[in-house]
């Protein structure tokens, strides 16, 4: 297949015109993950890097896909499989493992490749500056950087489909672009479609260009994708039992969402740089626009294939129906409608090379990249984040919340046996565990329980293993007061006082508390208030207190309090005893001394297990009290009526909240 020439013939270039034509583009498509890579903490990746690790270590130690090396059976959980295999090979190379550089690497690649070859995509054709132009394009979007060495797949797939829409566009290393479609299907199942499109289109432009050379092309199509794709499913079938990723159905049964498209909403209302970019790139496709009907003519098919095929990934993710939001899901669709719309202002200027068509056509480029640039730097022109605070974003996420799921799992290492199961669903918590575990999202079995996640069913069915561990983000707890102790917990105010993570011990020995009560968890997140006032370190109390509850009420009470736009609560349980009665019930009130404060008033029965209480106090008292009333329904009028002794511990206070 014939190669296009380059824009401008290097044989005869002087040295200047070749070091900007190329080492140029190469040194800032480097200079990107290089920084990525400095700026980000080296010790803590994305929660969902971690669950890969697990199947990466296993991989490179000889004991084949598995999320734990003694799991009977490989479970398909890390669901970039070209990905994880990668990884897994790079770490077998002595100077790569470190700093979990194994598993950056493919990113830290994918992004340079796609950097580069955002400037190559017009380069070919239309020269230095449009090169630069194209490549600022893509490099201004800070979803990239901050993924790029997060030690997930995406930026190893962008790179992939980049590549494969650039040898299919310009319809060049026939075997390469086939390689590449059987890549995308390998990296992720939900790039097939796209890379079946593209194939397709492929075959199409020889079919329609060369017919001789036809059938040629179709069995190189078929021996480099057909086949091998064809070979993968089947391997996926017999080894791991499904050609979908079990962590896929896992998501399927525990956060299907039937109530619309939360991707879409979120793609609509959050991403406010998508929505940005979107509204931009109207102004190359309404040049592409204005040229065809000037022109009377219709872009090329290649790159109705390639709008295709970035319109089919950007409509795949906006419906799926996961309740949950993946930011980094949106990444691949964007870059390739980013694409799109590069080529759009290629085909323009191919459709009429005349002088008002240059000028339209660059012009448009010019201020597609000029607004997007000048939109992440200022937050008045385009999104409300620029590019620094997204990043300074992400690294604030990496520092706080990461490192602290890296506690859980150091502090369940250093307080259980190796064989021990510890239960959770968080990647570094598992990770850094060094345990068996078992994880109720089907990352690790083939049969992932049925109850939604966040219902109490999925502790109910879980508590039935018997876990020596238990690590969850739930506010009620169903049978765990009288089978665990809760040994520490994390508290987030932007969740008014829930508790995001929580950790919990089988009773099978005294649990040492103030020992194995980590000081970073049970902290208040020290960000800016939208008042200007900065969230101040939470107070904790680390006992357990026991009252028993009576018609009158039994009462305790917290006095020397500074309580600023507070959020209070505390954990509580009824104590679980053998004369305890599904009716048996309490009722837990909390109360302050602030002017307006209402009392909160929480029924507590002895099957509710640990239940978080929590209310807000809007206003500022410097010298405050909390007392919280345990009582119980009078049995016949009597005022000396007891009841259940009810557990109060954890009390938290944070300051600034909201």
């Amino acid at each position: 297949m014939a190669v296009i020439a380059d824009h401008k013939s290097h044989s005869r270039a002087p040295s200047l015109e070749w070091i900007a034509a190329l080492v140029l583009p190469l040194v800032i498509a480097a200079l990107f993950p290089v920084l990525s890579y400095l700026y980000f903490p080296r010790d803590l990746l994305w929660d969902d890097a971690a669950l890969t690790l697990k199947y990466v270590d296993n991989l490179s130690s000889g004991h084949g896909y598995r999320f734990n090396a003694t799991d009977p059976l490989p479970i398909f959980g890390a669901s970039s499989f070209l990905f994880t295999v990668t990884a897994a090979a790079l770490k077998l190379i002595p100077v790569l493992n470190q700093d979990f550089l194994y598993i950056r690497l493919p990113g830290l690649i994918g992004y340079f490749l796609t950097l580069f070859l955002s400037y190559r995509f017009l380069y070919r054709k239309r020269g230095l500056v449009a090169g630069f132009l194209g490549m600022a394009t893509i490099g201004a979007v800070p979803q990239y950087f901050g993924v790029a060495s997060s030690g997930l797949e995406t930026m190893m797939g962008a790179a992939i489909i980049s590549a494969a829409i650039f040898l299919f566009y310009f319809q060049e290393h026939e075997r390469l672009f086939l390689v590449c479609c059987t890549g995308l299907v390998m990296t992720k199942l939900d790039l097939t479609g796209a890379s079946l499109l593209l194939a397709l289109g492929h075959l199409a432009v020889v079919y329609s260009g060369d017919r001789n050379r036809f059938q040629r092309s179709l069995a190189r199509a078929i021996l480099f994708y057909g086949v091998p794709v064809a070979l993968f499913f089947i391997f996926c079938r017999v080894y791991f039992g499904s050609v979908i990723p079990h962590s896929l159905q896992a998501k399927l049964i525990y956060s299907y969402d039937t109530t619309g498209y939360p991707y879409l909403r979120a793609f609509l209302a959050t991403s406010s740089l998508y929505r940005f970019y979107i509204l931009l790139s109207l102004v190359p496709l309404g040049a592409l626009l204005f040229v065809c009907l000037r022109e009377k003519t219709y872009p090329s098919f290649r790159f109705l294939v390639v709008l295709v095929a970035s319109l089919s990934l950007l409509v795949q993710v906006c419906i799926t129906p996961f309740r949950e939001i993946f930011p980094w899901y949106f990444h691949v669709p964007f870059l390739s409608w980013q694409i799109a719309v590069l080529l759009a202002l290629e085909e323009s200027l191919a459709l009429s090379p005349t002088l008002r068509t240059r000028l339209i056509t660059y012009g448009s480029l010019a201020v597609l990249s000029f607004m997007l640039v000048l939109g992440v730097t200022s937050p008045n022109v385009g999104p409300p984040s620029t590019f620094s605070s997204k990043i300074q974003a992400v690294k604030r996420w990496l520092d706080l919340v990461e490192s602290q799921r890296r506690a859980i799992g150091a502090l369940v290492a250093r307080t259980g046996k190796p064989e021990h199961v510890l239960s959770t669903g968080y990647g570094w918590s598992a990770y850094d565990s060094g345990m068996r575990v078992f994880d109720p999202f089907g990352i690790n079995t083939r049969e992932p329980v049925e109850e939604k996640w966040g219902l109490s069913g999925w502790l109910n069915n879980l508590s039935a293993y018997k876990p020596d561990f238990i690590v969850c983000h739930k506010q009620t707890h169903p049978s765990l007061a009288s089978q665990y102790d809760l040994i520490a917990l994390g508290w987030n105010p932007r969740l008014m006082g829930h508790s995001e993570w929580e950790v919990y011990r089988r009773k099978e020995s005294a649990i040492p508390y103030e020992r194995m009560t980590f000081p970073d968890l049970g902290k208040a997140f020290p960000e800016p208030a939208a008042t200007g006032v900065s969230v101040k370190r939470s107070q904790i109390t680390r006992y357990d207190y026991a009252l028993v509850a009576t018609a009158r009420g039994a009462t305790m009470r917290i006095e020397g309090l500074k309580l600023d736009n507070s959020i209070v609560g505390f954990y509580c349980y009824v104590e679980v005893d053998e004369k305890a009665t599904a009716d048996k019930q309490a009722e837990v009130t909390i109360e302050t001394n602030v002017p307006g404060h209402l009392p909160v008033k929480v029924p507590i029965r002895w099957d509710q297990g640990i239940v978080l209480v929590t209310t807000r106090v809007a206003a500022r008292v410097n010298d405050g009290h909390i007392r919280i009333t345990a009582t119980v329904p009078s049995e016949s009028g009597s005022t000396d009526s007891t009841g259940p002794a009810i557990h109060v511990r954890d009390l938290f206070v944070t300051q600034g909240s909201f």
